[in-house]
């Protein structure tokens, strides 16, 4: 395989191995578990300093592109699972408005879902003519003047927290302070936030395969290392949990055991 930078170019020596590699993963040139060269070995190939390729590797390790494990080198993920790593598509995220993930196939479902014919079930929304649009109307036009429209306390708003509140000591007994309770934009972010609390850059990850989609490229943003565990008609396999933790010290195990995607028809165990 060639190995070549373009020395003397604006653009840092690490920054030009970091996006060859993803060029190459990417088109199929490095599959998933291919073998890489040595740290000291790519250096010699590129004529850099070995510290070079040490950051370009670290950066890769960080975005779960590549993993090192001693006595066996640094080959290419093989939990990467089809993630693109290319440049992130800023008009893209703008126009969505919200966390785009870069899995081809979301898109490939984006593009299904624009067909006028479908229903997309995974939505959980209401038909448009079950909105009551006219009492919706009604409770506009009785809003005080002094309705604030700008950014609300981060943390969720006061009411909402407070009914959340009271719902966790009614069903569940759970007595918990309004301003410990946090309202997220949505699943994403609420996975995010205990991932970066719980979880650091390589921990050990297990997640059913298949699995929620949109969790995939948000694991991995974080840098841990995900292992896929098999599933039949009911769930996770438990037996596979344990084997995976014998292996690689899992972490976290993440699972939808109710109605989970992408099939959808999986019973609560």
């Amino acid at each position: 395989m060639d190995w070549h930078l373009k020395l003397g170019e604006n653009e840092a020596a690490y920054r030009q191995i970091v996006k060859q590699i993803e060029q190459r993963v990417l088109s199929g040139e490095l599959p998933p578990g291919t073998l890489l060269p040595t740290e000291r070995k790519l250096a010699d190939l590129l004529n850099v300093n070995r510290s070079t390729v040490s950051v370009a590797y670290d950066e890769l390790r960080s975005k779960g592109l590549i993993r090192s494990r001693q006595g066996s080198g640094t080959r290419v993920s093989e939990d990467a699972w089809g993630l693109d790593f290319r440049s992130p598509d800023w008009a893209g995220y703008m126009s969505q408005g919200t966390f785009q993930p870069t899995l081809p196939l979301v898109r490939r479902i984006w593009e299904e879902n624009r067909r006028a014919t479908n229903i997309n079930l995974a939505r959980g929304e209401m038909s448009s003519e079950l909105w009551p649009t006219e009492k919706i109307h009604t409770l506009t036009r009785q809003l005080p003047s002094h309705v604030q429209l700008g950014y609300g306390d981060p943390r969720g708003e006061e009411r909402v927290r407070s009914a959340v509140a009271r719902h966790l000591v009614t069903e569940h007994g759970i007595r918990v302070p309004d301003n410990r309770i946090l309202i997220t934009a949505g699943s994403q972010q609420g996975l995010l936030l205990v991932i970066q609390s719980l979880l650091r850059p390589g921990d050990a990850v297990a997640l059913e395969k298949p699995s929620y989609a949109y969790s995939l490229p948000l694991f991995a943003s974080t840098g841990v290392s995900m292992f896929p565990i098999p599933v039949d008609e009911g769930g996770l396999i438990p037996d596979e949990v344990v084997t995976l933790h014998r292996r690689h010290k899992i972490r976290m195990v993440f699972v939808t055991p109710n109605l989970p995607e992408p099939d959808g028809h999986r019973p609560h165990p």
